[in-house]
């Protein structure tokens, strides 16, 4: 089978199953599409869009902040429209990547030389976004030690949280501690056994930030993380006097985004319906919609934002004629 037909059939297998979630959450009942309605009351209206838009600021911050530290320069501003350019982009390729590797590949565009650079950059903020995630559904645990018997598929998670994030504190203390120069260098003799490793750790070694630099990103991505938590509470407040716990947020939000991450249908859609009740039934303790109406109100109000970026690629595109989107291989320069 030639690839571009074996790409094609893929790529509609994944549409299939995401529209197959949707149809049977909604024609089994399991979601009230009456519920949906909540969705358009002005108080979620508002507050809605107020906080994609705050969202989508902290992650364009925390993107700027790592294009800085490899030399690529870009404004507040610029990084922001590019941001909703990428988002414009993540509900027409599959997964919730692609979309930034276009924002990536844009703000390479008067420096092609750094093009596999700036694509890098979008790989080293996605692993700051998924250590994040990690560590507040982590601290949903801390609170709330009682989820971890009310689902045994929960312990299973709780384990993989933990092994990501004890992960992701060694690399980061392997890379930013001066104590560990003898063990960083055994390291890399081990991965230089596995070239493609080996690129990415050489590609970490030029981001030799400094502790302060690490936490003020990391402030970023809890800050966007914590903003989309709030959202899933107004959603959940407009629908119900019921409210669940702040634990429960806190386990089910991030992780449920950890799932819609998975390059399987384009802004996580139905997949990302599927994971949030899947979550928030389990969490809550009995068949809860909550989940599901938080994110469709979330990828929502993310379109309106893309829609906006639509805009904003559309007279880039007239300054640039020339403008070439072919995606690079993300190789670092050593």
């Amino acid at each position: 089978m030639p690839s571009s037909l074996r790409n094609l059939t893929v790529q509609t297998l994944k549409v299939a199953l995401a529209a197959g979630l949707l149809y049977y959450l909604f024609s089994s009942g399991r979601v009230n599409l009456e519920s949906l309605k909540t969705l358009l009351t002005p108080p979620v209206l508002i507050a809605g869009l107020a906080t994609v838009g705050v969202v989508l600021y902290f992650a364009s911050e925390r993107w700027r902040m790592l294009l800085k530290q490899q030399g690529l320069p870009c404004t507040r501003g610029q990084a922001y429209r590019l941001t909703l350019i990428g988002t414009f982009f993540n509900f027409f390729v599959p997964g919730g990547v692609g979309g930034d590797v276009v924002k990536a590949i844009l703000i390479a565009q008067n420096h092609p030389e750094q093009r596999g650079k700036a694509v890098l950059t979008v790989l080293a903020d996605r692993i700051l976004g998924l250590f994040t995630m990690s560590v507040l559904a982590l601290v949903a645990f801390s609170f709330e030690p009682a989820l971890l018997t009310r689902e045994k598929s929960f312990q299973v998670i709780f384990i993989g949280l933990l092994v990501i994030t004890l992960g992701f504190v060694v690399a980061f203390w392997l890379l930013l501690s001066a104590k560990a120069d003898r063990l960083r260098a055994a390291v890399e003799n081990i991965l230089k056994r596995v070239p493609k490793l080996h690129k990415l750790w050489l590609f970490a070694q030029t981001y030799r930030l400094s502790w302060k630099q690490l936490l003020g990103l990391a402030s970023l991505s809890f800050g966007a993380q914590l903003t989309q938590v709030l959202l899933f509470i107004v959603v959940a407040t407009a629908q119900t006097e019921t409210v669940p716990e702040l634990s429960v947020f806190l386990f089910a939000v991030p992780v449920g985004f950890m799932v819609t991450a998975v390059p399987i249908a384009p802004a996580g859609i139905g997949i990302g319906q599927a994971a949030f009740f899947y979550l928030f039934t389990k969490a809550i303790g009995s068949e809860s919609d909550l989940g599901v109406l938080g994110i469709t109100a979330f990828q929502a109000f993310q379109l309106c934002f893309g829609l906006i970026g639509a805009v904003f690629f559309v007279l880039l595109k007239r300054q640039n004629p020339k403008l070439n989107l072919d995606d690079p291989e993300p190789t670092p320069r050593a």
